[in-house]
């Protein structure tokens, strides 16, 4: 009877207690920062939650009185606590990262640390993101960053942008999404108009200055750029974005999150449209973008697919226009090329935690470009483009300038046309519009394993990837040259091919609590082959054929020392080779397109088959890899409400690849190595946080990039070849000042900010004249957002007024008998809608 009284009471006890209320919230161990879009479960009851914005979480109606919670996100050890929910708290969740300093996430490339990673960096997370992003693309939205310039060719942030760090253009910058590196194999380029409304779809960019060995291969010397996309697992949602703008500027998105389901699945989709007629004139964009993805998230592991990319068709804007044009219409733009491409990426990523200590990542990723460029060419020879000189009787097709056109001799010393044996005239040249195609894959292998150690963290991580590419040229249209139009020669073909591993080891060792050393050595080694196919007049010896490996050996030793609370101080040396793009193997004017141009190398053999020359093959480059010794000194301080870093830098170059200042018939630079460069500069970013709401934040980059040893032939105005001494002179097309300053507020639902940016001037070409310069330029920017809550969604409007003063100012060009400039765009606004649900 007292055993059953027993058992009674308890089940009363129980009952009356009924489902219990677990809430709290989940913070990072190293930040004491909250974390949202963190996954938690409890065990055995099918219950699952996520983290919000301020990393809260709650599970209303939990039976079990004491549940294992388990809480699991991107880049921190799995969590596993038994709760006794007979207790009214809030319970905190601390997570732990899965990483030390320097190491990347599992959906980063090489991440730093605040008062760990001994290299100079800047984070964007994502409120910052989104408070700034309107329209533009990355390079744009970057900006403001230390260190960083960008602009874009069509004047308004959008179509053909550019990033450059450090006084290097981005294919000098290494940058990665989500660990994929994206950097084009062959030109090192990075095509961000083939990304449009990525920002959408990012958690967080983080940018690192200077030498990067970047774990997931080739080395980057101006820095590097992590995009990170979002979290999956936040709340259920469904969100549409509109906006218009200046320059007839209208953006569209539509995106769905589906929240963290019982089964531990997360899916985001994102569809948006995009387009704007730019500045310039025929500067036009018109972008379709998608990004899906989708996650598992289980006990010890995470797997997550993204998909994303956009067909884009621009009204190209790459010449620079002439000064004086640009006087009498600042908009101006003479190029009538049309580019259409598309770019796909997939990405597979994985991610398995043996045990506490030992974490294996995995990732697949394949990216595949299509598409081609096209536009007029005036005055072009048929010999070139794969056509016959044409007989024909009329002798004027091309008015007054038919003497530059057709087959000429001389009369009385002077130059008339030529007639063959039947009267007729001989037609050398035409107008007509290329078009030059591109078909590019790569697929690729990531992988890295990592142990954490008693004093630190050892990691071992490899990269294969195989690229392919096929070229050519067809005319699409040609002046006086009937019949031609409809089969469409193809003029030029040539195929690209790359092979490419890369291993590294690194150690992150505590020597002491306060200091940290970290150590790390990259091997990589790249196989690029280039053949000429049969087409056009490329045959025979006109067909060229080359194969070049490198093999560079890469290290990097830095410390990290917290000297209190609030300063920590840092140093690292690092040694960086980059081996040439492909366009630079070929002569500065001239490419793999052009006939007659041979590559750039130092001997050569003939293939002959039956006394016939079928190809020749080039040996022993003559344009030589780059080669960087990077030091770095810097300083952090930080305390409630401010924060500062200083950075300096020196950067000793051999054999830098530098533009001459002009630039060829694809408007790339013609560049070459120096002897000898310097990259040299200060870095400081302030932080205020003034009151509640209002916060001032500021960067001022100064630095220095010289020729310390170079000269270089040119012919002067007799014809005769001048030897230049360059020595001392600035490297052309980077200021040597840049400052931002921002003014936030934010009150309840309200934001406002102001934000200003100065840029130094910059040279033209490599003569440091002067009269070969863009004027330094100032711009001012303001913005404002408001957030309602309207029934059951939430509308937040966004409205940016760009270039307040409407300042007048060219951001990049070349010198060609006169300044050829780039011209942004006037004062300028952009509004926008978001509405979710």
């Amino acid at each position: 009877m007292r055993a059953v009284l027993m058992v009674l009471v308890l089940a009363a006890k129980v009952l009356a207690q009924g489902p219990y209320s677990l809430q709290g919230v989940v913070k990072d161990q190293q930040t004491g920062e909250v974390l949202a879009g963190v996954n938690l479960r409890l065990e055995g009851t099918g219950l699952a939650a996520a983290s919000d914005d301020q990393g809260r979480f709650a599970f209303p109606a939990v039976e079990v009185p004491t549940p294992v919670l388990s809480a699991s996100h991107v880049g921190y050890q799995v969590y596993k606590q038994r709760l006794d929910l007979d207790r009214d708290k809030i319970w905190t969740v601390v997570l732990h990262s899965r990483l030390l300093p320097g190491q990347e996430v599992v959906v980063t490339a090489d991440r730093a640390r605040e008062r760990q990673t001994p290299s100079a960096f800047s984070d964007l997370g994502r409120s910052a993101i989104a408070a700034r992003y309107q329209s533009q693309d990355i390079p744009v939205l970057l900006g403001e960053l230390p260190g960083v310039y960008s602009y874009a060719d069509a004047g308004n942030g959008m179509g053909y942008s550019y990033l450059k760090v450090r006084g290097f253009n981005q294919a000098r910058v290494g940058v990665m999404v989500n660990g994929v590196p994206l950097n084009d194999p062959e030109d090192h380029q990075v095509y961000w108009v083939d990304l449009p409304d990525l920002a959408s779809s990012l958690e967080d960019i983080q940018l690192q200055r200077g030498v990067t060995n970047s774990l997931y291969g080739s080395s980057a010397f101006g820095g590097a750029v992590n995009l990170v996309t979002s979290t999956l697992a936040q709340e259920q949602g469904v969100s549409a974005t509109l906006g218009t703008g200046s320059y007839g500027t209208r953006r569209f998105s539509l995106a769905m999150n589906s929240g963290l389901v019982d089964n531990g699945l997360a899916i985001h989709a994102r569809f948006s449209k995009m387009v704007s007629d730019g500045y310039r004139e025929r500067s036009g964009v018109d972008q379709w973008a998608y990004f899906l993805s989708a996650a598992r998230y289980g006990e010890h592991t995470t797997t997550q697919i993204n998909l994303y990319g956009g067909p884009e068709v621009v009204q190209a804007s790459w010449d620079a226009v002439a000064e004086s044009v640009l006087k009498q219409n600042r908009r101006a733009n003479f190029t009538q090329d049309q580019d259409h491409f598309s770019q796909p990426q997939y990405q597979l990523i994985h991610e398995w935690q043996f045990s506490p200590r030992l974490r294996l990542h995995n990732t697949l990723f394949y990216i595949h470009g299509e598409g081609y460029y096209e536009g007029f060419r005036d005055g072009r020879r048929l010999l070139d483009f794969g056509l016959p000189a044409i007989q024909t009787s009329e002798a004027g097709l091309f008015g007054a300038d038919s003497l530059n056109y057709y087959q000429n001799t001389e009369s009385d010393g002077l130059p008339v046309l030529a007639r063959e044996s039947q009267g007729r005239f001989t037609l050398e040249r035409t107008d007509l519009v290329r078009r030059k195609w591109v078909d590019k894959d790569q697929v690729g292998w990531l992988g890295r394993l990592e142990w954490q150690h008693a004093r630190g963290q050892f990691s071992a991580g490899a990269q294969l990837y195989d690229f392919s590419s096929k070229h050519q040229g067809r005319v699409m249209w040609a002046a006086g040259l009937p019949g031609m139009v409809g089969h469409q020669p193809v003029y030029y073909a040539y195929r690209g091919a790359q092979r490419a591993g890369a291993f590294y080891v690194r150690e992150l060792y505590d020597l002491s609590t306060r200091l940290k050393l970290t150590g790390e050595v990259q091997a990589q080694y790249k196989n690029y082959r280039f053949h000429h196919q049969q087409a056009g007049n490329f045959s025979g010896e006109e067909r060229n054929a080359y194969e070049v490996g490198h093999f560079f050996l890469n290290p990097r030793l830095g410390l990290n020392y917290n000297l209190n609370a609030r300063v920590n101080f840092y140093a690292s040396a690092a040694l960086a080779r980059q081996e040439p793009a492909d366009v630079e193997y070929y002569d500065a004017f001239a490419g793999p397109d052009d006939l007659g141009a041979d590559p750039l190398f130092a001997r050569s053999d003939t293939l002959v088959q039956a006394g016939v020359v079928q190809q020749v093959t080039w040996h022993d480059p003559l344009i030589k890899p780059e080669k960087v010794l990077d030091f770095e000194w810097g300083a952090g301080y930080r305390v409630a409400g401010r924060t500062a870093k200083l950075n300096l830098y020196w950067m000793d170059f051999r054999d830098e690849i530098i533009p001459y200042g002009q630039v060829d018939d694809d408007n790339v630079p013609v560049r070459g190595n120096a002897d000898r460069t310097v990259h040299r500069g200060a870095e400081l970013a302030l932080g205020w946080q003034l009151t509640r709401g209002l916060a001032l934040d500021g960067s001022l980059a100064l630095s220095q990039n010289y020729y310390a040893k170079f000269s270089s032939p040119y012919w002067d105005e007799a014809g005769k070849v001048v030897v230049y001494d360059y020595s001392g002179n600035t490297i052309p097309l980077f200021p040597g000042q840049l400052a931002n300053v921002r003014l936030s507020y934010q009150w309840a639902d309200t934001g406002l900010s102001l934000q200003a940016q100065q840029v130094g001037k910059q040279y033209l070409d490599n003569t440091k004249n002067e009269a070969r310069a863009i004027d330094a330029y100032g711009v001012v920017n303001a913005g404002v957002t408001q957030q309602v809550g309207w029934g059951g969604a939430v509308a937040q409007v966004q409205l940016h007024l760009n270039n307040l003063l409407g300042a007048e100012y060219e951001t990049s060009g070349y010198y060609f008998g006169e300044r050829y400039l780039y011209a942004a765009a006037g004062r300028n606004y952009y509004l926008g809608l978001k509405l979710s649900w």
